[in-house]
């Protein structure tokens, strides 16, 4: 009997230990996300899209919204200074990088929010740099470097965008009151299926996310470009050359009509 009385007590020990574990992994309350546009079409001829995201929180609470887009695998070329030249010296491999990182805030991340909250949500850029994977072949290229060279590359492409203080509250209503925020598509985000997140946040924790599907897809003619590129390359390369050749011509035919100088012969 004191047998069994001991195996009962350490069974229910553990169920009441793995409670709290259980209920910390339960997924988080979801609220209503709204998105203006909820497709973004971009043609041949490009033109800029302002993205609405429209929400609601409780009051008082802080909300982060991110712009997603899915991991991507990169290759660069590495190159090393000989004298005047800069030549090729091995290749540099990032993985694990999100093709799209664009973070709106209330204010700082990190004044209502644990570091260890936006690392696993991966919540600003320094999240996004721990968890890329750098290889580097070649030359000896310190890992460090080549993530923040990375990083710049996309702060500079727009692709990667940090904006503190850019969501507008409007009235509350009861216990909760809506956001906004808007903001221009990066220009140079490829097309794809995009995720909108936002991020409700009280006493250094996230009480609730809302997620959106934001899906990118060309039409038209540059839709035809780019299946033809994808899928005959080598037509879509001498198609490519032939256009070149011929705006070359067109162009040196306007030069002379525009700007040439015709000179007559002196009789």
């Amino acid at each position: 009997m004191n047998r069994l009385a001991r195996l009962s007590v350490a069974l229910l020990a553990a169920v009441l230990c793995a409670a709290p574990a259980n209920e910390q992994q339960s997924p988080l309350p979801h609220r209503e996300l709204m998105l203006t546009p909820d497709a973004i079409h971009i043609s041949l001829f490009y033109q800029p899209t302002r993205v609405t995201v429209n929400g609601e929180l409780e009051q008082g609470a802080d909300v982060i919204v991110v712009a997603r887009g899915p991991h991507t695998e990169e290759t660069f070329n590495k190159k090393v200074r000989v004298g005047p030249l800069w030549i090729s010296s091995g290749k540099v491999h990032v993985s694990r990088a999100p093709s799209l990182f664009l973070v709106f805030s209330s204010r700082p991340v990190k004044e209502f929010l644990s570091r260890d909250a936006i690392d696993r949500y991966e919540l600003d850029e320094t999240a996004v740099r721990r968890r890329m994977q750098i290889t580097v072949e070649g030359s000896p290229l310190p890992a460090s470097v080549a993530t923040e060279n990375y990083h710049t590359l996309k702060v500079e492409e727009g692709i990667y965008q940090t904006h503190i203080g850019a969501i507008e509250f409007a009235g509350a209503e009861g216990s909760t009151r809506t956001y906004q925020v808007s903001f221009d598509w990066p220009k140079l985000a490829p097309p794809g299926d995009y995720e909108v997140s936002a991020y409700e946040c009280r006493d250094g924790i996230i009480i609730s996310e809302s997620e959106a599907q934001l899906p990118v897809r060309l039409t038209g003619s540059a839709a035809e470009i780019r299946g033809l590129a994808m899928n005959r390359s080598a037509l879509y390369g001498a198609l490519a050359v032939l256009f070149a050749l011929a705006a070359g011509f067109l162009i040196d035919f306007l030069g002379q009509r525009l700007f040439g100088v015709r000179t007559r012969k002196a009789h």
